[in-house]
């Protein structure tokens, strides 16, 4: 009988906390996940609700919010509870679940924020074609091609880890990751590498050089403007443009985490660092639109006036 029919489950190391101060970090990750959730759901029962806020922008925030809870959900509920019951195990099955729902929410990501980018290029540099460029129509196609695009990528991804014969099931994460689980192989696994590597390129390389290019040719027009056309084009990329900083320096932490050495830093900066990309951005990316987005502002604004009327009269 070879190893790889003897894992049954995985034990993830980061998940090692015992004692009174698991509560404490329980407490924290359902706080996390609570807020995320809700700031998120909210976001996105308002932009439903309100036909006025039913134009491209706001439907790839919508979007956003969807996939903010998607990738908190595959995350935090499961680190709660094992950090409750102080298990740090998981099955194989749940594992590769976990590890498919993380890479298609990164990679759902920065598809979205691509699109955004090419929205707020047409509405700056092609202003006057930008209704009818910018469609309902279109941009439900551009977010369907996006978010089929990144699950394919991630089953190939993860069907090529599937077929590897596992020697080890101790993970040195919070969680599950497709590359983490490959390094427990023992047999070659240059095909993942390979594969991984031209994922890599095609989900990050490329959207990088449309955001770039699209940034670009929107900095380009603006120096043409007056100053008062110029801060009101710059303020309607403002938002995203914070968006755009939250994800890549949390994607950037992550990529530090998983060069460094465990045994160089604290565990809980370790851990901390690696799970950026989760937990920061599905919690900043509704607070940056609802605060820099003025529409936006108005309609929470009168959410929130209607429910304190409708308590206080009560």
């Amino acid at each position: 009988m070879d190893n790889s029919t003897r894992i049954t489950v995985f034990l993830i190391s980061g998940l090692g906390t015992k004692g009174p101060i698991r509560y404490t970090y329980f407490v924290f990750t359902v706080g996390l996940y609570v807020i995320t959730i809700s700031v998120n759901f909210m976001l996105f029962i308002i932009i439903v609700l309100r036909t006025n806020l039913h134009k491209p922008m706001y439907i790839f925030m919508c979007s956003l919010a969807v996939n903010s809870i998607y990738g908190s959900t595959a995350f935090l509920p499961n680190l709660s509870m094992s950090i409750l019951l102080e298990t740090n195990s998981i099955t194989v099955a749940g594992c590769f679940v976990q590890a498919y729902c993380l890479h298609t929410f990164g990679s759902n990501e920065i598809a979205i924020l691509t699109i955004m980018s090419y929205d707020r290029y047409v509405a700056v540099c092609n202003p006057l074609h930008y209704v009818s460029k910018m469609t309902s129509s279109r941009t439900y196609k551009l977010l369907m091609v996006a978010i089929i695009q990144s699950c394919c990528g991630v089953i190939i991804l993860i069907l090529l880890t599937l077929r590897l014969q596992l020697c080890s099931f101790t993970l040195q994460k919070l969680y599950c990751d497709n590359m983490a689980i490959a390094k427990l192989s023992c047999e070659d696994s240059s095909v993942n590498n390979y594969y991984g590597i031209g994922t890599m390129i095609l989900s990050m390389g490329i959207p990088l050089a449309i955001i770039t290019y699209c940034y670009v040719q929107v900095l380009r027009i603006c120096l043409k403007m007056s100053v008062e056309a110029r801060a009101k084009a710059l303020q309607t990329c403002s938002a995203h443009l914070l968006m755009l900083f939250v994800f890549f320096i949390s994607t950037l932490f992550t990529l530090i985490q998983s060069r460094l050495q465990t045994q160089s830093v604290p565990a809980l900066v370790h851990h901390a660092l690696s799970v950026q990309f989760i937990t920061v951005p599905p919690v900043v990316n509704p607070i940056i639109y609802g605060l820099r987005t003025e529409t936006l502002k108005q309609e929470l604004l009168k959410v929130f006036k209607k429910c304190f009327n409708t308590k206080f009269i009560n």
